[in-house]
């Protein structure tokens, strides 16, 4: 069955007799769902020319009832949807929520695209996602508030994948949603000694739960600057900031976060002011690599080398020594031949 034929908006789901949506928008203040066959194309975020001509469209907009329902369900079947319908359904879901004051949900913010500029597509250019692969939570990057995952990272083209949209989409996922992301792509790049390109570390390297980073004093000027003629928001702020020793980096992001919403500072993240989540943390410590001959070598390779007999009885005790304690440098120092009978120990 296509994802054409199946239950994926809320039309579909009151033709197959289950009203979910229509009980989920009562809960918004009882707003009308319109009748699907009444609405243009430019009423739906999604329509889909099929091979025939014929146009099927999904998600409709026209009123806030609608654009709460096509929140409700985008939500649910986002991650059965074509990447493409995906990027299209969302982009424009998202704009209807801020046209009807409706609230967007978290799979919406992530997939919208702002590249997106039509909400037609033809059926022959969606690559239909393929079956879900047996996969836990634990092989994505990221596990939404509503369960869904996203950016597998199960192996290493998928992880250099995913750091490549963290490189360029980050400032488009919730800050809330960084730290996860940055945090599991780092890992999971250790664990499978993946050569990650400088600049999409240095992007990772914005997230990290374990310590704080040097912005933070930068960031908090910020915040005085937007609230400097509300005393007491000021002093809220300055009672969080000397809380800081008693808390972890990301209880100290989770506190800030909750700040900005409280004073209306949300609405600057990432343009006047460093979302709470950066502004807190620090550096995620990637295992360092080296490359020889087109070969990816790990520190941790390295340094289980330097402590084996083998490594032992090929030098002398001063570089096993130096190995030890800063493989990759004393690695890089070496003449060729050494580090070619090194990495020949590895390969054995």
């Amino acid at each position: 069955m296509s994802f054409l034929q199946s239950v994926i908006d809320v039309n579909d789901d009151l033709a197959a007799g289950f009203p979910i949506a229509r009980d989920y928008v009562n809960e918004l203040r009882g707003l009308d769902i319109s009748e699907p066959s009444t609405l243009p194309p430019a009423a739906f975020a999604l329509n889909v020319i099929t091979k025939t001509g014929g146009v099927v469209s999904k998600f409709p907009l026209k009123t806030p009832g609608d654009t709460a329902a096509s929140v409700f369900y985008f939500t649910k079947v986002a991650g059965e949807l074509p990447s493409r319908a995906k990027r299209i359904a969302a982009t424009f879901i998202k704009a209807a929520c801020a046209g009807h004051q409706v609230p967007a949900s978290n799979a919406v913010l992530l997939h919208a695209d702002d590249s997106v500029e039509e909400n037609m597509v033809k059926i022959s250019d969606l690559k239909v996602a393929p079956a879900r692969e047996n996969l836990t939570n634990d092989d994505y990057a990221l596990v939404d508030d509503d369960g869904m995952p996203h950016f597998p990272v199960n192996t290493g083209e998928r992880v250099k994948h995913a750091a490549a949209y963290f490189h360029e989409q980050w400032m488009g996922i919730h800050p809330s949603y960084r730290t996860e992301m940055a945090t599991k792509i780092a890992s999971r790049a250790a664990e499978l000694s993946v050569s990650l390109p400088e600049e999409h570390i240095n992007d990772l390297a914005q997230y990290d739960a374990e310590r704080y980073g040097n912005i933070l004093k930068v960031a908090m000027i910020e915040r005085r600057d937007c609230l400097q003629h509300d005393e007491a928001a000021l002093t809220v702020l300055e009672q969080l900031l000397e809380k800081r020793a008693e808390l972890k980096p990301l209880e100290f992001a989770v506190a800030l976060e909750n700040f900005d919403q409280q004073s209306g500072l949300d609405e600057l993240w990432d343009s006047q002011i460093i979302d709470p989540y950066r502004a807190a943390m620090g550096g995620i410590k990637l295992a360092a690599r080296i490359d020889y001959n087109g070969v990816n070598y790990t520190e941790d390779q390295l340094r289980k080398l330097a402590s084996s007999d083998e490594f032992a009885a090929k030098f002398d005790a001063g570089l096993v020594s130096e190995f030890q304690s800063d493989p990759v440098v004393i690695f890089n120092s070496l003449p060729t031949p050494e580090k070619n009978l090194i990495v020949s120990l590895i390969k054995e």
